[in-house]
């Protein structure tokens, strides 16, 4: 067996350097303050691939070089709760060298992130807290930090504390008032949030919402266009990265329209939206059966649930619906109520109150699809 040796004074401090002092695994503080004003540091240097070559060396028989071993790549900053587990002879089955490197991976990732103050800019967390089959369900702390981490954004603060708005949406859509609630529930919300951005404390604002399309649709309308808006999409990675954006892993989809051929006087269009799914028309109300109806849906891919899995994706859904809605002013100036039918994910939702224009698009009612299987009106937002 090799003889161990202890690493060059300059990639230790590297390392620690990296890891902000905490502990790549749990994220304690490795640098205590004792009496005297004293700062100890209690933090050890852990080795991914053993310190030496053999099977008496946690990982030791792995295949890196020993030259290798005491270089910063195979090394990371450590508790020494954490270094006796991954050590141990269970701990040493789980923590190979493969997932060693991930965890120190992760964890430089977001203390570089962190620390970016050349990029990371203050943004106001808007959350909702919804039922989800018949569970209460909002992001969590820990989920919006690896959201915003990815995104360069950091938590507005007042004080010490991080602030954020969380909109309670829990009531039940068989509940007689939901959307009149939801609706007041929205507008209280938001009036705090416009003093807060009128007064300058806050110019970008983050999203992560998940509740019935309707009320998604009037949040994305009361915050309008005017203030930058990032809308985070939950996916369905049960992880503490559930809400952050995936990666292109094909093209783009592009999204286009098929205008009915009806004459210029319609007064009310059904506008269809097919994204996570093809909407059916013949659940559709009695009063909209005979009203001519527009399609906005993928051009070359079918509806599916991860349709717009990524920001990309949701600019294109946007741009169609913008596209869309000045059409419908150019070739339909009679129209003054669109019947909204949406097939789709919640940052799609937000987009569509978001991109309508007050005073200029016409009103817009929004369905919901009932307990019945058949779409139901819900809430109007106004022109």
């Amino acid at each position: 067996m090799s003889r161990r040796k202890d690493p060059p004074r300059s990639v230790v401090v590297s390392v620690w350097a990296k890891a902000a002092g905490r502990c790549s695994m749990c994220g304690e503080a490795q640098l205590v303050s004792a009496i005297r004003d004293v700062t100890v540091t209690i933090g050890e240097i852990a080795h991914q691939a053993g310190a030496t070559e053999g099977g008496r060396s946690p990982r030791g028989d792995a295949d890196v070089s020993l030259t290798a071993r005491d270089k910063e790549e195979n090394l990371m900053l450590l508790c020494h709760g954490c270094h006796r587990k991954i050590d141990s002879a269970s701990g040493q089955e789980v923590y190979t060298v493969e997932v060693l490197r991930g965890i120190k991976e992760q964890h430089e990732t977001m203390v570089a992130a962190l620390t970016d103050f050349r990029t990371e800019s203050r943004t106001l967390v808007i959350a909702t807290r919804s039922m989800v089959k018949q569970q209460a369900v909002a992001a969590t702390p820990r989920e919006i930090a690896f959201a915003l981490v990815e995104s360069r954004r950091s938590p507005y603060t007042l004080g010490n504390l991080n602030y954020n708005v969380t909109i309670n949406l829990t009531d039940p859509v068989s509940d007689e008032w939901v959307w009149q609630r939801g609706m007041k529930q929205i507008d209280a919300a938001i009036e705090g949030i416009e003093a807060t951005v009128s007064a300058g404390h806050v110019d970008h604002l983050s999203v992560f919402a998940l509740a019935p399309i309707p009320l998604l649709a009037y949040l994305g309308h009361k915050l309008g266009d005017k203030t930058t808006v990032d809308v985070f999409r939950r996916s369905r990675d049960h992880t503490e990265r559930a809400w952050c954006w995936g990666e292109e892993t094909t093209g783009v989809p592009v999204f286009v329209h098929d205008l009915p051929d009806v004459g210029p006087e319609s007064e009310s269009i059904v506008v269809a939206m097919d994204v996570t799914a093809s909407v059916k028309t013949d659940r559709l109300p009695a009063e909209l059966t005979d009203l001519p109806t527009v399609r906005l849906h993928p051009s070359s891919v079918a509806p599916g649930p991860d349709l717009l899995g990524s920001r990309r994706a949701l600019d294109s859904f946007g741009r169609a619906w913008r596209r869309l809605l000045a059409q419908l002013e150019n070739d339909f100036p009679g129209v003054n109520r669109l019947h909204v039918v949406a097939a789709v994910p919640a940052p799609a939702a937000v987009a569509i109150g978001r991109f309508h224009r007050p005073y200029a698009d016409p009103a817009m009612v929004m369905y919901e699809l009932g307990e019945d299987t058949r779409y139901q009106r819900a809430l109007e937002i106004p022109a």
